[in-house]
């Protein structure tokens, strides 16, 4: 994963700036060291080789810059995968990466693994991911994140889907700051 995001960077810091709201498409092949023992890429390769488009986006919105001046990094906070078609050794298969929403403290991405179709692409996959900025005092408000890039603009309304899966990870946060078992069962 290293190399890979090695390899993601210099090309995504030297590649024109996107919008906030701009989605940006990054191609991969799926190598042997990231199959399971079914021969098709190991599901918690998706959240690693997502998590390489998502600094990619970050590069090319202009945040790399305010990491280093600011000392903020990315932080993921909750993921939602969905898989919908294998992807098999050697295969070619872009994701498309964009910010979905944003509230006061996080920032959703959407995340969309595709495969090579007939025609149009063919959807393998779907992550949500929930992350932050963290500043050396704390998270950074979401607004001043988007200040420092010079967007002024409201967030974009989320779909169904993706409001419900913010209040459901906003009630497990809550669980958790109140002290509830891991186990929601118990």
């Amino acid at each position: 994963m290293l190399f890979r995001f090695l390899a993601a960077l210099p090309g995504a810091l030297a590649a024109p700036r996107l919008g906030m709201l701009d989605e940006l498409r990054t191609t991969h092949r799926c190598w042997p060291s990231d199959c399971d023992a079914n021969l098709h890429m190991n599901d918690g390769r998706y959240l690693s080789v997502g998590g390489v488009a998502r600094v990619a986006h970050m590069a090319r919105t202009g945040l790399f810059p305010l990491f280093r001046s600011r000392g903020w990094r990315p932080v993921a906070s909750a993921a939602d995968v969905r898989y919908f078609r294998e992807i098999r050794p050697l295969a070619r298969f872009a994701i498309r990466t964009r910010v979905a929403a944003w509230d006061e403290k996080y920032f959703y991405f959407e995340q969309v693994f595709e495969l090579p179709g007939g025609g149009a692409p063919v959807p393998a996959a779907r992550i949500l991911v929930r992350g932050l900025y963290r500043g050396r005092g704390g998270p950074v408000p979401t607004g001043e994140v988007l200040r420092a890039l010079g967007f002024d603009g409201p967030s974009p309304a989320p779909s169904a889907e993706l409001a419900s899966w913010i209040e459901l990870a906003e009630l497990v946060r809550r669980r958790k700051a109140d002290g509830a078992p891991d186990n929601p069962g118990s």
